[in-house]
């Protein structure tokens, strides 16, 4: 296991939560692995994991040092809500 992040207990932004392992193999190649509840694969299956990647892509562009116009600060707010609703259910569902 190269490594492990415990997102069930340390939520991403957006309401997202799982066990994410990476394993690397003997030919030095790595796989993902991510542990999840059925609720939760059925939001990112959904509209969450859309809505995350609309919001990335957003964040992407601030980080590379583009400056957000007013639009887009406010879309990225908007899918980020939606998103903690969405997945904010699904452990709700989960319990």
């Amino acid at each position: 296991i190269v490594s492990a992040k415990d997102r069930m207990n340390n939520t991403l932004p957006g309401g997202y939560r799982d066990i994410m392992l990476h394993i690397q193999h003997p030919n030095k190649s790595i796989s993902e692995v991510q542990f999840n509840t059925k609720p939760m694969m059925k939001a990112k299956m959904g509209n969450g994991h859309k809505k995350y990647e609309q919001s990335r892509e957003i964040t992407g562009r601030e980080t590379a040092g583009f400056k957000l116009t007013p639009k887009e600060t406010q879309t990225r707010n908007t899918l980020d809500k939606e998103s903690e609703a969405i997945y904010g259910k699904a452990w709700a569902d989960s319990q």
